[in-house]
């Protein structure tokens, strides 16, 4: 009869990967909303200003590197399994 396996423990960077994953999602979540905030309720000139390209260029920046910094700890969590 063979033991089951236990499974590994887990490591601190995981823990520390979660923790990021949290914080940047609440902040690029925040940092949106202010965004939609100053775009279409401040009002210039009696009218809302709406978008400008900085703040699409802000939100892509974030959420790019967002998704980077996720894919590269993903990356190397699977690569260390094999």
């Amino acid at each position: 009869m063979t033991e089951p396996q236990r499974p590994s423990p887990r490591r601190s960077s995981d823990g520390v990967a979660i923790i990021l994953a949290v914080g940047i999602s609440a902040s690029l979540v925040i940092l949106t909303l202010a965004m939609l905030w100053t775009a279409f309720v401040k009002t210039g000139g009696g009218q809302a200003m709406g978008p400008n390209e900085n703040t699409t260029a802000i939100l892509i920046g974030w959420g790019s590197g967002m998704i980077g910094v996720l894919g590269a700890f993903v990356g190397f969590t699977l690569a260390r399994r094999d």
